[in-house]
């Protein structure tokens, strides 16, 4: 009987686990759709310097936790001729490419 309880709890925690972190991938894909089309917006899409084409990573795990939080470690834009990259620090650099 008790080895029955340890086997469903386990199992639970890997559902658990793998559920967290299939939100937590779903969540930030959303968010980087979310902040390219945002700059998009912004700075006019296509018709403007950001040359058409506009890709946004936001890199480390958990995602969720990060939001949450207010801080992430590390997001990246770039578009066909610019290139952002923050880090924890609060600068930044712009490299512009070609």
């Amino acid at each position: 009987m008790r080895r029955r309880w340890v086997k469903v709890l386990v199992i639970t925690a890997a559902v658990l686990a793998v559920l967290f972190t299939a939100a937590d991938r779903i969540a930030v894909h959303y968010a980087e759709k979310e902040a390219a089309r945002l700059v998009e917006t912004r700075y006019g899409g296509s018709g403007s310097g950001t040359g058409g084409s506009m890709d946004v990573a936001i890199d480390g795990f958990p995602f969720l936790t990060q939001a949450v939080d207010g801080t992430f470690g590390h997001v990246s834009m770039s578009a066909n001729k610019y290139y952002l990259s923050t880090t924890a620090n609060p600068a930044f650099r712009i490299i512009q490419r070609g």
